[in-house]
């Protein structure tokens, strides 16, 4: 697989901001309220529920271990800081050293 990033190329959110800047622009060339267009019963219902089964996902599935990964990413930071052995440090097998005598 090539991850190599080409020049000139668009990342994804980067084509993400570009197509809301062209809806939205789009959207004040041809006049279109976008509030208007929302608060129709259907428009707002989907959205609704989009939100609230995001919400649900995130409490369900996503926020513990996206916290854990975060407290842990801010301890071993924290750790860095003060010069302390981060948990990676700490989980390293340790390895015997042996004195060298020559004959």
């Amino acid at each position: 697989m090539n991850l190599v990033y080409k020049k000139g190329a668009l990342s994804i959110l980067e084509m993400i901001l570009l197509m809301l800047f062209i809806v939205v622009a789009l959207g004040n060339y041809f006049n279109i309220d976008f509030k208007t267009e929302y608060q129709g019963s259907q428009t707002e219902s989907t959205v609704n529920q989009a939100r609230t089964g995001l919400i649900g996902f995130w409490d369900n599935h996503l926020k513990t271990p996206v916290l854990y990964l975060w407290r842990s990413f801010i301890d071993n930071m924290q750790r860095i800081h003060d010069a302390q052995p981060t948990d990676f440090d700490l989980a390293a097998p340790s390895v015997p050293t042996i004195p060298y005598t020559p004959h």
